[in-house]
């Protein structure tokens, strides 16, 4: 239904571009043909681009990566909130009422054009016709204006036949024999289907306008006499309007009309204004196209899952605490207890640094799904008399904090642990005390927030911020429940406490909705 009701949008939005163009560039000229074709067109290609799927036209990068160890447990945070108990989501509602109110619009359309197209049957078959230079005329005993069908046109059967009649015939012939009742037809249907724009009315009349130049300029062909036939159609003024399908002698009477039969004819060069049809053709193709998304200079990638296991060459223990990063990047993880590990990787030649204290730095490109290391503890050759120095630190990514001179590091020898239970429990933690915003639940909205902060040395949870938003009210809770949270133990380099980051993820999200 959503998507229905997208497309109703993007192709009235395309409908209005086009009017914009034909209404500034070239209602005011002479050449009827090349406007009606032009009319034609733009109906047709509003309706028909917005259905096209045109995918990868143009690449835009992906978001940048938030820069700091992002949180990676095998299911993400979610809040969601029960709504079986007879909440009624009021996007839902509105769109179910639009859609309603637009399928009536639609329905009461195309009943009326139903009854005028009966109308016009039942004439046709309780009057004569008659043959006269090839066309088929519809003798009509009830008082309505000359107009034309499909190869019928229709008279009033009071009529003399004389010179003005002889011009009326004329004109209607050529709505028959341009097939003007194709463009009526065609403009009516998308006037059912656009009926809520006032654009496509619009564009309604501007076809039935050029019906007309094109049949007045028939008429002056045949009879040059242009002000007689002026003063005829002024005597038409008063006449009755038959139906929407028909092509009447005198409905669409105007000064422009007027202005037209007098009007010198534009030059060729005015048909050059035809050309900026495709810069607007361009802009709605770009529009409507799906950008492909470029992410670490790839094209079209997932991520790709890593998992594999750390342990000493020599003795074949596990390692805890081993750290993994992405080459180039902030994002890592560490090894359990087990000497495991995950890793999300994206990108095509990505390399894996794995390092350890005391441990010689492992390099390797992460091409399959499950690379397993094992680390050569690191050998120092120096001079016999010089005692060796202890052990180098790991090199972890770090990124200096507000405060001058505060390392606040992203992966460390060992990691802060929530309550002994690690991140899985602060995950527990959150699920837990979340409270999802009554507002937020009112209105349906839902969304992912990526809150930010930081275990301190004493292993409390401090600068906590939103990096990533979904909604006002849904960041306030998040952030809310965060700075809530027990004291963690603090992780630890080179056996000090030590500031470590995180990012963490917290989805909220209605029942029945991903």
């Amino acid at each position: 239904m959503n998507n229905f009701l997208l497309y109703l949008l993007q192709s009235g939005i395309a409908l209005c571009l086009f009017y914009a163009f034909y209404w500034l560039l070239l209602h005011k000229e002479t050449f009827f043909s090349l406007n009606r074709f032009i009319l034609l067109g733009s109906v047709a290609i509003s309706l028909i681009l917005p259905l096209i799927r045109i995918e990868n036209l143009f690449s835009v990068p992906a978001s940048t990566p938030i820069s700091s160890f992002l949180m990676d447990f095998s299911s993400e945070v979610s809040s969601k909130a029960d709504t079986s108990s007879g909440y009624v989501d009021l996007k839902e509602l509105i769109a179910v009422t639009a859609i309603m109110i637009y399928v009536s619009g639609v329905l009461y359309l195309l009943t009326r054009l139903i009854y005028q197209t009966i109308w016009f049957l039942r004439l046709k078959w309780k009057n004569p016709v008659v043959y006269r230079d090839g066309m088929k005329i519809v003798s009509v005993g009830e008082e309505i204006d000359p107009c034309s069908f499909f190869n019928y046109i229709l008279l009033n059967r009071s009529l003399q036949w004389d010179e003005e009649l002889e011009k009326i015939i004329i004109h209607e012939r050529t709505h028959v024999k341009k097939m003007h009742f194709i463009d009526l037809i065609f403009f009516e249907l998308a006037v059912v289907f656009q009926w809520f724009n006032p654009i496509m009315w619009l564009l309604n009349r501007s076809i039935r306008e050029v019906h007309e130049y094109e049949a007045d300029r028939e008429v002056l062909r045949h009879k040059p006499d242009r002000v007689r036939y002026q003063a005829m159609l002024v005597n038409q003024v008063a006449g009755i309007e038959v139906f929407k399908l028909a092509n009447s002698f005198s409905k669409s009477i105007t000064k422009k009309r007027m202005i037209m039969m007098s009007k010198i004819k534009s030059g060729r060069l005015s048909k050059m204004k035809v050309l900026f049809v495709l810069p607007v053709l361009l802009c709605l193709v770009f529009a409507f196209s799906k950008p492909e998304i470029v992410k670490d200079s790839s094209v079209g990638l997932q991520p790709k899952v890593v998992t594999g296991k750390v342990t000493d060459a020599e003795s074949g223990k596990v390692m805890c605490c081993a750290a993994i990063v992405i080459e180039g990047t902030t994002e890592g993880t560490v090894t359990d207890k087990d000497g495991k590990y995950r890793i999300e990787v994206t990108g095509e030649n990505k390399f894996l640094v794995f390092s350890h204290v005391g441990y010689e730095t492992v390099r390797i490109i992460a091409e399959q799904t499950e690379i397993n290391i094992k680390m050569e503890k690191k050998v120092y050759d120096l001079p016999g008399d010089v005692p060796p120095p202890p052990p180098p630190p790991p090199n972890p990514e770090k990124k200096q904090d507000l405060q001058p001179g505060k390392e606040i590091y992203t992966v460390v020898e060992e990691m802060p642990s929530f309550q002994g239970k690690g991140g899985e429990g602060f995950r527990d933690y959150i699920a837990q005390n979340i409270v999802y915003p009554e507002e937020a639940k009112k209105n349906g909205i839902t969304g992912e927030v990526y809150v930010q902060f930081t275990v301190n040395t004493k292993g409390e949870v401090v600068d906590v911020k939103v990096v990533k938003t979904a909604s006002p009210l849904l960041d306030k809770e998040a952030i809310r429940v965060t700075e809530s949270s027990p004291l963690w133990k603090p992780g630890k380099q080179q056996g000090k406490p030590v500031d470590v980051q995180f990012t963490f993820p917290i989805k909220f999200a209605l029942d029945g909705k991903k």
